[in-house]
């Protein structure tokens, strides 16, 4: 009987032993693959919020600023000049980064009055500047110098990539009726002929935007091609 007894307080006391040490670090080990697979999927999902996140507000502005350059440019407008047998084309600047053009935009109320309209990226900001114009005693439309403050300013996008050596594209491109390119010369001028000006029947404009000066990740790039009517340019369309 004692024997038996004995037996028995020998088995319960094995039974209650608890783990053993190689089994403890298996179990630590698993944990912290464990701990490291939750961390990593939190981590990865934190990220893709963040470039959506991202992509969006760049997708937005990009989006926002091309309805914005496309009205102005489609508002476009040759200015008839007391006692100058031509008007005047629409463009007076155009530039792979800036344009300057006459338009008709509806500025207050129901009434048009024709502005001139500067489009042009300073500093990683696409600006829009606007000076109206004023009417001479024969009817005509008299625009001030663009070196005069303009009437109103206001950036239109950020952090704009404008040229291919910087990731970007050229911001703009000129069309003619057949959809050729009109060539920008090199220099700080752009296209300066008169003939080349008024030859302009389209823009394409191809817009970059990043989320921050130096973080390409996420930039977005929207282009679109705007024809102006009021130039009576019939574009063939490709």
């Amino acid at each position: 009987m004692i024997a038996v007894l004995r037996r028995r307080l020998l088995r319960l006391h094995r039974d209650q032993s608890g783990i053993s040490l190689a089994e403890l670090i298996v179990a630590v080990g698993l944990l912290g693959l464990f701990a490291t697979m939750v961390a990593s999927l939190y981590t990865s999902s934190l990220h893709a919020m963040s470039v959506g996140r991202d992509v969006h507000a760049n997708t937005g502005q990009a989006s926002n600023a091309i309805n914005e350059i496309t009205r102005d440019i489609r508002a476009g407008t040759d200015n008839p000049v007391q006692g100058q047998s031509l008007n005047n084309p629409a463009f007076e600047v155009a530039k792979s980064d800036t344009i300057r053009l006459y338009a008709y935009i509806n500025l207050n109320g129901s009434s048009e009055l024709p502005v001139m309209i500067e489009l042009s990226v300073v500093n990683g900001n696409l600006i829009e500047k606007r000076w109206a114009a004023t009417q001479n005693a024969a009817g005509y439309w008299l625009f001030p110098s663009a070196t005069t403050p303009p009437t109103s300013t206001r950036t239109i996008a950020s952090y704009v990539v404008p040229n291919v050596a910087a990731g970007g594209t050229q911001l703009f491109t000129f069309l003619q009726t057949n959809n050729t390119v009109i060539p920008i010369p090199t220099g700080p001028n752009g296209i300066t002929d008169a003939t080349a000006l008024r030859s302009i029947a389209a823009v394409q404009i191809s817009l970059t935007v990043r989320s921050s000066a130096t973080d390409a990740s996420q930039q977005v790039t929207v282009q679109n091609t705007v024809g102006i009517p009021n130039l009576g340019l019939a574009r063939t369309l490709s």
